[in-house]
């Protein structure tokens, strides 16, 4: 499921335990300062998201600019898809839109990180699946920019 070069897979999964504690720093930070726990709790959530949205965009640029001493970006890859938590859910999401919303002011397609989506029954394959939305935004994103590529666990395992 991967291309080589330097990948990742299941960076959703991976990622999302650094994303719940940015939550939980949030959380902190609005329990000081705004009455309610469910006020807390959205605002929370509203500055986790823009940190998981501002984080994957700078690692999609970074990769974009780095260069190899001859001249070529860096070939890697990311899997995603599976995990079905809000912070794994966010981080899928932010990875699609920022491919969705193109690089520069050019809004240029990257080709590098490579997206690989996995769909599987249960997580995001049917629209009673928990994570069906997020498949959409995946079908979306690679009618407008070629990526994600999608593997379709349930035929490979």
């Amino acid at each position: 499921s991967q291309y080589g070069g330097c990948s990742a897979d299941r960076i959703d999964e991976l990622l999302a335990p650094f994303a719940e504690r940015n939550y939980e720093k949030h959380l902190a930070d609005a329990q000081e300062w705004i009455e309610g726990e469910e006020r807390q709790k959205a605002f929370a959530r509203k500055k986790t998201k823009k940190d998981i949205f501002d984080a994957m965009q700078s690692l999609e640029y970074e990769i974009n600019t780095l260069f190899t001493s001859n001249g070529q970006t860096p070939f890697t890859s990311l899997g995603f898809g599976l995990g079905t938590n809000w912070f794994e859910r966010e981080i899928q999401r932010a990875i699609l839109q920022i491919r969705i919303n193109g690089l520069g002011i050019e809004k240029r397609t990257a080709i590098f990180p490579k997206l690989i989506f996995t769909i599987k029954r249960g997580v995001n394959a049917q629209p009673t699946d928990p994570n069906y939305d997020i498949k959409q935004l995946a079908l979306e994103c690679a009618t407008k920019r070629m990526y994600p590529d999608v593997l379709n666990y349930d035929k490979i395992v």
